[in-house]
């Protein structure tokens, strides 16, 4: 509780610096500009979420998903910051928190920000359909403290970076008297992404790919009992989780890696992917040695839009007052290294899980989206296991 009072705290102070150097543009406009030619636009979006698992009744209910702020800056030779806090699920975090530069050919960034990597899961959290990203995502990496350097235009690129993670939520603060605590030992992981498109991407259609790869070394013991990493249903349920041993429990230790290759299609009224991914994580136990847990995952989605226009960017404009509408499908699975799961699994996990489902939005404008999504994940945990979650989503966008 301290802590979130203290980043709240320090958002709100850093605002407050800021506006005395800053004018508005126009009464109607979300921009701020400096003298010396620094442009502010704030912006941000709220998801109200009601939820229901079946079976599950801690993760059915009403949940307020996200409610982000977004701060973005930009200078007249290149320079741009962003500033993401999110205060949804009753807590402050800092999502991005980046400064770069940018112009035509080259967008270079460091901070903590989420890797290009895969396909849906660099897609802004504010234009997706489901209200939920599908099972592979749970084989994404998630946002990290690094820097990340992209080149080429959208008809060819190519990004690197480099980044170093903290295995666990328990990273201790850094004092800046000079007493530092010990923080957990970090991952350490390179990335390269390989990116083209075919088509009209500036008028809203056209076909992507990327090949990305993400790999480097772990080396540092979990405490809190979960183990180095576990894959998760559409309603966050776990599964597959390493074993809670707390006399031979399970290290992250070794090489890791995960490779991805996707392909894309947008046009004003449909939008089509196809993603797999590949995964490698090194573990080790004192009883069994040193191995490598392997998983990897499919996943497929379509979706149409009537009424409105479909930008590039998943962006929905309606056509008229009446509002647009976008409904789809997806399908995606996730499986494990049979050998891995019988050395690592605590009971009950999975070696694999299918899921599918259908989605429906309504937008009123390009700011408003209300959501309803079906999903049905099947687990084989030596038998079937069959999750049914329904997400209804009311979004707001400014």
């Amino acid at each position: 509780m301290l802590s979130s009072r203290r980043a709240a705290a320090a958002l709100a102070a850093l605002v407050l610096c800021a506006v005395p150097a800053l004018h508005a543009q126009d009464a109607d406009d979300d921009r701020v500009s400096s003298a010396s030619g620094a442009r502010l636009t704030i912006g941000g979006f709220l998801q109200a979420d009601g939820r229901f698992i079946a079976g599950d009744d801690r993760a059915s209910g009403p949940i307020l998903r996200r409610a982000r702020l977004i701060f973005d800056a930009a200078g007249d030779h290149g320079f741009r910051l962003r500033l993401q806090p999110d205060f949804g699920q009753g807590r402050v975090l800092i999502q991005d928190a980046f400064i770069g530069w940018r112009d035509a050919g080259r967008d270079i960034r460091i901070g903590r920000f989420r890797p290009t990597f895969g396909g849906e899961r660099t897609r802004g959290s504010a234009t997706l359909l489901f209200p939920e990203r599908g099972l592979i995502n749970t084989l994404m990496p998630p946002r990290n403290t690094g820097v990340q350097a992209t080149f080429g235009s959208t008809r060819a690129g190519l990004i690197l970076g480099a980044f170093r993670t903290p295995l666990g939520d328990d990273a201790r603060t850094v004092d800046t008297d000079g007493d530092l605590d010990i923080a957990p030992s970090p991952t350490e992981e390179g990335l390269l992404r390989v990116q083209g498109a075919i088509g009209a991407l500036d008028a809203g259609r056209g076909l992507t790919w990327h090949l990305s790869a993400l790999g480097g070394a772990a080396k540092g013991r979990r405490t809190d009992g979960t183990g180095p990493a576990r894959l998760l249903t559409v309603g966050q349920r776990p599964i597959f989780a390493y074993a809670a041993d707390t006399t031979d429990p399970v290290e992250a230790d070794g090489r890791r890696w995960r490779a991805a290759a996707g392909m894309e299609y947008v046009s004003r009224r449909d939008a089509w992917h196809l993603e797999l991914v590949a995964a490698e994580d090194g573990v080790r136990r004192v009883a069994t040695g040193r191995t490598a847990l392997r998983h990897g995952g499919a996943a497929t989605a379509w979706s149409r839009v009537w009424r409105g226009t479909r930008a590039a960017d998943y962006t929905i404009t309606p056509a008229d007052a009446r509002g647009a509408f976008e409904a789809g499908v997806r399908f995606g699975a996730v499986w494990i290294d049979p050998d891995a799961l019988a050395r690592f699994a605590a009971p009950g996990s999975s070696g694999r899980a299918i899921g599918t489902g259908a989605a429906l939005s309504w937008l009123p404008s390009a700011s408003t989206r209300v959501s309803a999504s079906y999903d049905v994940t099947v687990e084989d945990r030596g038998g079937r296991r069959v999750e049914h979650a329904v997400f209804v989503r009311v979004q707001q966008s400014f």
